[in-house]
C-alpha cells in the first residue's frame, strides 16, 4: 500500500455502510450469483461484521428488491448485518450510466444525514468481484486512520469469467472464496480488450482513451498506472454537498479535502475484477501502437489534480511471487508517467462542474425526458448544482446541442422520410419507394420504435400480432426490419409467417446495421456467411434479389463526421463548438453529394455494408427451376440472372 497523504493518528470509531447500486437484468444476475457471494465471503463482510456495526444498502428498483429478497444470500447477509433498500427508479435512464451511478451513491450517502462523518462508506459496484480478504484489508486501513482508500480493478471478459466463478460458487457451501492469486491468474487469462489496448509493451492494438496504462512483465505479472481508479472506501471529513461531478472525480476531494489517501498497490493485499462484456467500448479500439501526442491531448483534456497523483503510484497484479524483472518495469512505468505528465499542455482540470459532467448531465436529462414521456422532474441530487457561470454556458450548450442531438437520434433509427442530407437516406430510400408506390397497406415488423410512419404503414412488434391482423386482409407487402444482431432469428420469423398461412407473394427483409461506422469489421463479408441462417428452407421456391448500401468512402466519412460531432458536444467553448459545428455541416453537405452519387452508381455489394434489402418473390405454380420432363439445359444457355429456367 502507498500513502498519498497524512493519516489521522487518532482515528474515530466508525460504523460501516456498504453501498451497492444494482439494476438491470444482467447486472442483478451477475451480482446475485458471483459479486454478492464474494462480498459475503468469510474474510470479507463476515470478518468486518465481527468488528463493526455494518449496514448493507442496496440502491435498486422495486423489481430488484423483489429479486434480492428471494435470494438465500440475503438471509445470510441479514444474519450478520442490517440490510436496507433505497429506491433509485427515478434515476435510471436508457443511457448515461455514469450519471445514474453517481446520483445513486450521492442519494445513499445523504440518507445518513448527520451520521455521514461518523460512518465509513464502502462503494461496491454490481460488476465487481472481490478476492477473499480484500474487504477486511480495506477496513483495516480505515482503522489505521486513512480517510480514503483507492483500489484498482482489472477488467475481464464477463462471458468467460462469470460462468467459471458462478460454477465455483455453486460448488462451495461457503459461497465464493477465491484467493487473490487464483483470481489474478483467472483475470490475466481473460483480460478485456480495453486492458490489452492500454498495454504499452505491445503494438497490435491500442485504446483511444487512457484512464489506465499497463505493462506486461510475464505471463503471471502485470503492472499498471491508474489515472482513473476506484474509491473503495471513504470516511468523510465533511458531509457531501452538491454533486458537482462524476463519482470518481468529486467524491474524494469533496469529502476528504485534507488529501489523506491510501492506494492499494499490491494484488496480494487487495484484488478486484470488473466483469465487462467483450463488446463494451470496442469503438475505442484502434490498430497499431498509440501516438504519444494523442495521449498528451487526451490526458490534458480531462485529468484532475487527484487523477494525476494517483497515476504516480504503480500497481502490481501478480498470480505468483513478483519476479525480479518487475522492478525494472515499475521504474519504467514511473518514468513514463512522469514524462507524460511533464508534457501535459494544461494545468489540472477542476473537478467541480467538469465539462464531462455538465455534458453528461445534459444528455442524462434529455434521455430522461424521452424515457418519461415529458413527465420528467429533476431529482433532488441535481437541483441547484450548476454554478452561474456554468449555467449560462450550459444553457447555450444544452439548448442547441440537446435539441439537435434528439433530432439526430430520431433520424438515426428512422425508416421513413429520412432527408437526403442524412447518412441513412441511401439505406431507407428503397423502403420509402416501396411504401409510396404501394396502393395497399404495407405491414412492417420491427422491434425498433419507428417514428413518423406513412398513413398506409401498419407497424407490428410481434409476428403473432402481424399474423392475426393479416388474416383478415389480403396482404401484398410485408417488410421485416431486423438489426444486425437479429439476423440469426430471421429464418424463425419467416417460418412463423409460413405457419400462420399469411406468407405473401412478396416479402422484403431490411437488415439494418445501425452505428456501422463504429465497427472495425467488414459486415459485407459476414453477411454472406449468414445466408444459411437467413433464407427459408424452401428458398428455391422464390426469386431472391438483393440491394446493398455502404462503401469504404461512406464508412470513413461517417467516422470523421462522428469525431467532429463529438467535439461539438464535448466542447464548452462557444468558439470551438461553432467551428466544430461548421465543419460538421460541411460534412453533411458532402454526405448529400455522396448520396446523390450513390443513387446513380449502385454497387452490387460494397465494402462495409451498412444495410441490405432482400426481396423474396414466390414463383407462380407454372414456373419451376427445371421441369422434371425436360432435358437438362445446355451450357450455352444458363438463363439471365434471376430468370427461371423452364
Amino acid at each position: 500500500m502507498t500513502m498519498l497523504g497524512l493519516r489521522d493518528p487518532n482515528p474515530p470509531a466508525l460504523d460501516i455502510a456498504v453501498l451497492t447500486p444494482v439494476w438491470g437484468e444482467r447486472y442483478i444476475t451477475e451480482f446475485a450469483e458471483v459479486g454478492f457471494l464474494s462480498l459475503l465471503s468469510h474474510h470479507n463482510l463476515e470478518l468486518v461484521c465481527e468488528r463493526h456495526n455494518v449496514e448493507l444498502v442496496f440502491l435498486t428498483t422495486e423489481g430488484g428488491r423483489e429479486r434480492f429478497e428471494g435470494l438465500d444470500a440475503i438471509q445470510r447477509a441479514k444474519s450478520i448485518c442490517s440490510v436496507r433498500y433505497l429506491m433509485i427508479d427515478d434515476l435510471i435512464t436508457s443511457a448515461n450510466y455514469g450519471v445514474t451511478l453517481t446520483l445513486a451513491f450521492a442519494r445513499a450517502i445523504k440518507s445518513f444525514g448527520e451520521r455521514q462523518t461518523s460512518t465509513a462508506f464502502i462503494f461496491f459496484n454490481s460488476d465487481f468481484v472481490l478476492s477473499d480478504g480484500s474487504l477486511s484489508t480495506v477496513v483495516q486501513r480505515l482503522e489505521e486512520g486513512y480517510r480514503c482508500i483507492m483500489a484498482p480493478s482489472l477488467r475481464v471478459n464477463a462471458e468467460v469469467v462469470f460462468p467459471a466463478l458462478s460454477k465455483q460458487a455453486t460448488a462451495s457451501e461457503r459461497g465464493l472464496e477465491v484467493t487473490s492469486r487464483s483470481m489474478v491468474e483467472l483475470a490475466l487469462r481473460n483480460l478485456h480488450l480495453t486492458v490489452v489496448g492500454r498495454t504499452l509493451n505491445q503494438d497490435f492494438v491500442h485504446c483511444a482513451q487512457w484512464g489506465q496504462f499497463y505493462w506486461r512483465v510475464d505471463e503471471h505479472t502485470l503492472i499498471a498506472a491508474h489515472h482513473l481508479i476506484f474509491m473503495m472506501a471513504i470516511a468523510p471529513e465533511k458531509p457531501l454537498g452538491i454533486v458537482n461531478s462524476y463519482v470518481d472525480y468529486c467524491f474524494v476531494p469533496e469529502m476528504v479535502p485534507s488529501g489523506q489517501f491510501a492506494l492499494m498497490d499490491d494484488s496480494d493485499e487487495f484484488f478486484m475484477i470488473e466483469l465487462q462484456a467483450k463488446g463494451q467500448e470496442r469503438e475505442m479500439l484502434r490498430c497499431g501502437h498509440p501516438d504519444v501526442k494523442g495521449i498528451y491531448r487526451d490526458l490534458s483534456e480531462w485529468t484532475t489534480a487527484e487523477h494525476r497523483r494517483f497515476a504516480q503510484v504503480p500497481v502490481v497484479f501478480h498470480a505468483k511471487d513478483i519476479p525480479p524483472q518487475a522492478l525494472a518495469v515499475k521504474e519504467m512505468a514511473q518514468a513514463f508517467v512522469e514524462s507524460i505528465q511533464a508534457k501535459l499542455v494544461r494545468m489540472p482540470v477542476d473537478h467541480a462542474f467538469h465539462d464531462y459532467w455538465t455534458q453528461g448531465v445534459a444528455a442524462w436529462i434529455a434521455h430522461k425526458r424521452l424515457d418519461d414521456g415529458g413527465l420528467f422532474k429533476l431529482p433532488p441530487e441535481l437541483q441547484g448544482q450548476l454554478s452561474p457561470r456554468r449555467r449560462r454556458r450550459s444553457r447555450w450548450n444544452s439548448g442547441l446541442k440537446e435539441r439537435t442531438t434528439r433530432s439526430l437520434d430520431r433520424l438515426d433509427k428512422q425508416l421513413f422520410g429520412v432527408p437526403i442530407w442524412h447518412h441513412r437516406w441511401c439505406d431507407t430510400r428503397a423502403i420509402d419507394r416501396l411504401v409510396k408506390e404501394s396502393e395497399d397497406s404495407v405491414y412492417v415488423y420491427s422491434l425498433q420504435v419507428v417514428e413518423s410512419c406513412p398513413s398506409n404503414v401498419r407497424m407490428f412488434t410481434s409476428v403473432d400480432e402481424l399474423a392475426q391482423a393479416a388474416k383478415a386482409d389480403r396482404i401484398k407487402h410485408v417488410v421485416l426490419h431486423v438489426l444486425r444482431s437479429q439476423v440469426h432469428s430471421l429464418r424463425t420469423l419467416l417460418t412463423a409467417l409460413e405457419c400462420a398461412s399469411v406468407f405473401p407473394q412478396e416479402i422484403t427483409v431490411f437488415i439494418d446495421h445501425l452505428d456501422s461506422e463504429f465497427e472495425l469489421s467488414n459486415f459485407s463479408f459476414e453477411l454472406a456467411q449468414y445466408a444459411s441462417d437467413m433464407l427459408p428452407d424452401d428458398w428455391l421456391a422464390y426469386d431472391v434479389s438483393a440491394r446493398f448500401t455502404g462503401g469504404s468512402f461512406r464508412h470513413r466519412a461517417m467516422r470523421v463526421e462522428g469525431r467532429w460531432w463529438r467535439l461539438f458536444l464535448r466542447s464548452s467553448s462557444r468558439l470551438t463548438s461553432t467551428f466544430a459545428g461548421t465543419i460538421w455541416l460541411v460534412l453533411r453537405i458532402l454526405t448529400t453529394s455522396s448520396n446523390v452519387w450513390s443513387k446513380r452508381n449502385a454497387n452490387p455489394c460494397p465494402q462495409y455494408c451498412s444495410s441490405a434489402m432482400l426481396t423474396l418473390r414466390r414463383r407462380r405454380k407454372s414456373q419451376a427451376i427445371v421441369r422434371e420432363s425436360s432435358p437438362l439445359q445446355s451450357d450455352n444457355h444458363m438463363g439471365a440472372p434471376g430468370e427461371a429456367l423452364v
